[in-house]
C-alpha cells in the first residue's frame, strides 16, 4: 500500500509539473506571438513615417528651388527698377541742362 501511495503521489507530482511547464510554455508562446506583432507593427510604423519623410523631402526641394525663382525675379525686377532709376536721373540731367 505505501508503494502505491508513492506511485500515486510521484504520478501526482509528473502530472503538475507537466502541467506547470506546459503552462510556462503557453505563456512563452504568447508572449512571443505578442512580441512578433509589436514588431511588425513598428516596422509598418517605420515604412509609413520614411514614406513621409521621402514626401517632406521632395517638398522641401520643390520650395528650395521656388524660393530660388522668386529670389531670381526678386533680383531681375531689382535689376530694372535701377535702370529705370537711371533712366529718369538722365533725363533729369539733360532737361537740367537744356534749361
Amino acid at each position: 500500500m505505501a508503494t502505491q501511495e508513492l506511485q500515486s503521489t510521484a504520478e501526482v507530482s509528473a502530472t503538475g509539473s507537466f502541467e506547470e511547464l506546459e503552462n510556462r510554455i503557453a505563456a512563452i508562446v504568447e508572449q512571443l506571438r505578442q512580441e512578433r506583432e509589436a514588431r511588425l507593427q513598428a516596422e509598418r510604423e517605420t515604412e509609413r513615417l520614411r514614406a513621409r519623410l521621402a514626401e517632406w523631402e521632395r517638398e522641401l526641394a520643390r520650395l528650395r528651388s521656388y524660393a530660388g525663382d522668386i529670389d531670381g525675379q526678386r533680383k531681375e525686377v531689382i535689376r530694372r527698377v535701377e535702370s529705370l532709376l537711371e533712366t529718369v536721373e538722365k533725363l533729369e540731367q539733360d532737361g537740367e541742362q537744356e534749361t
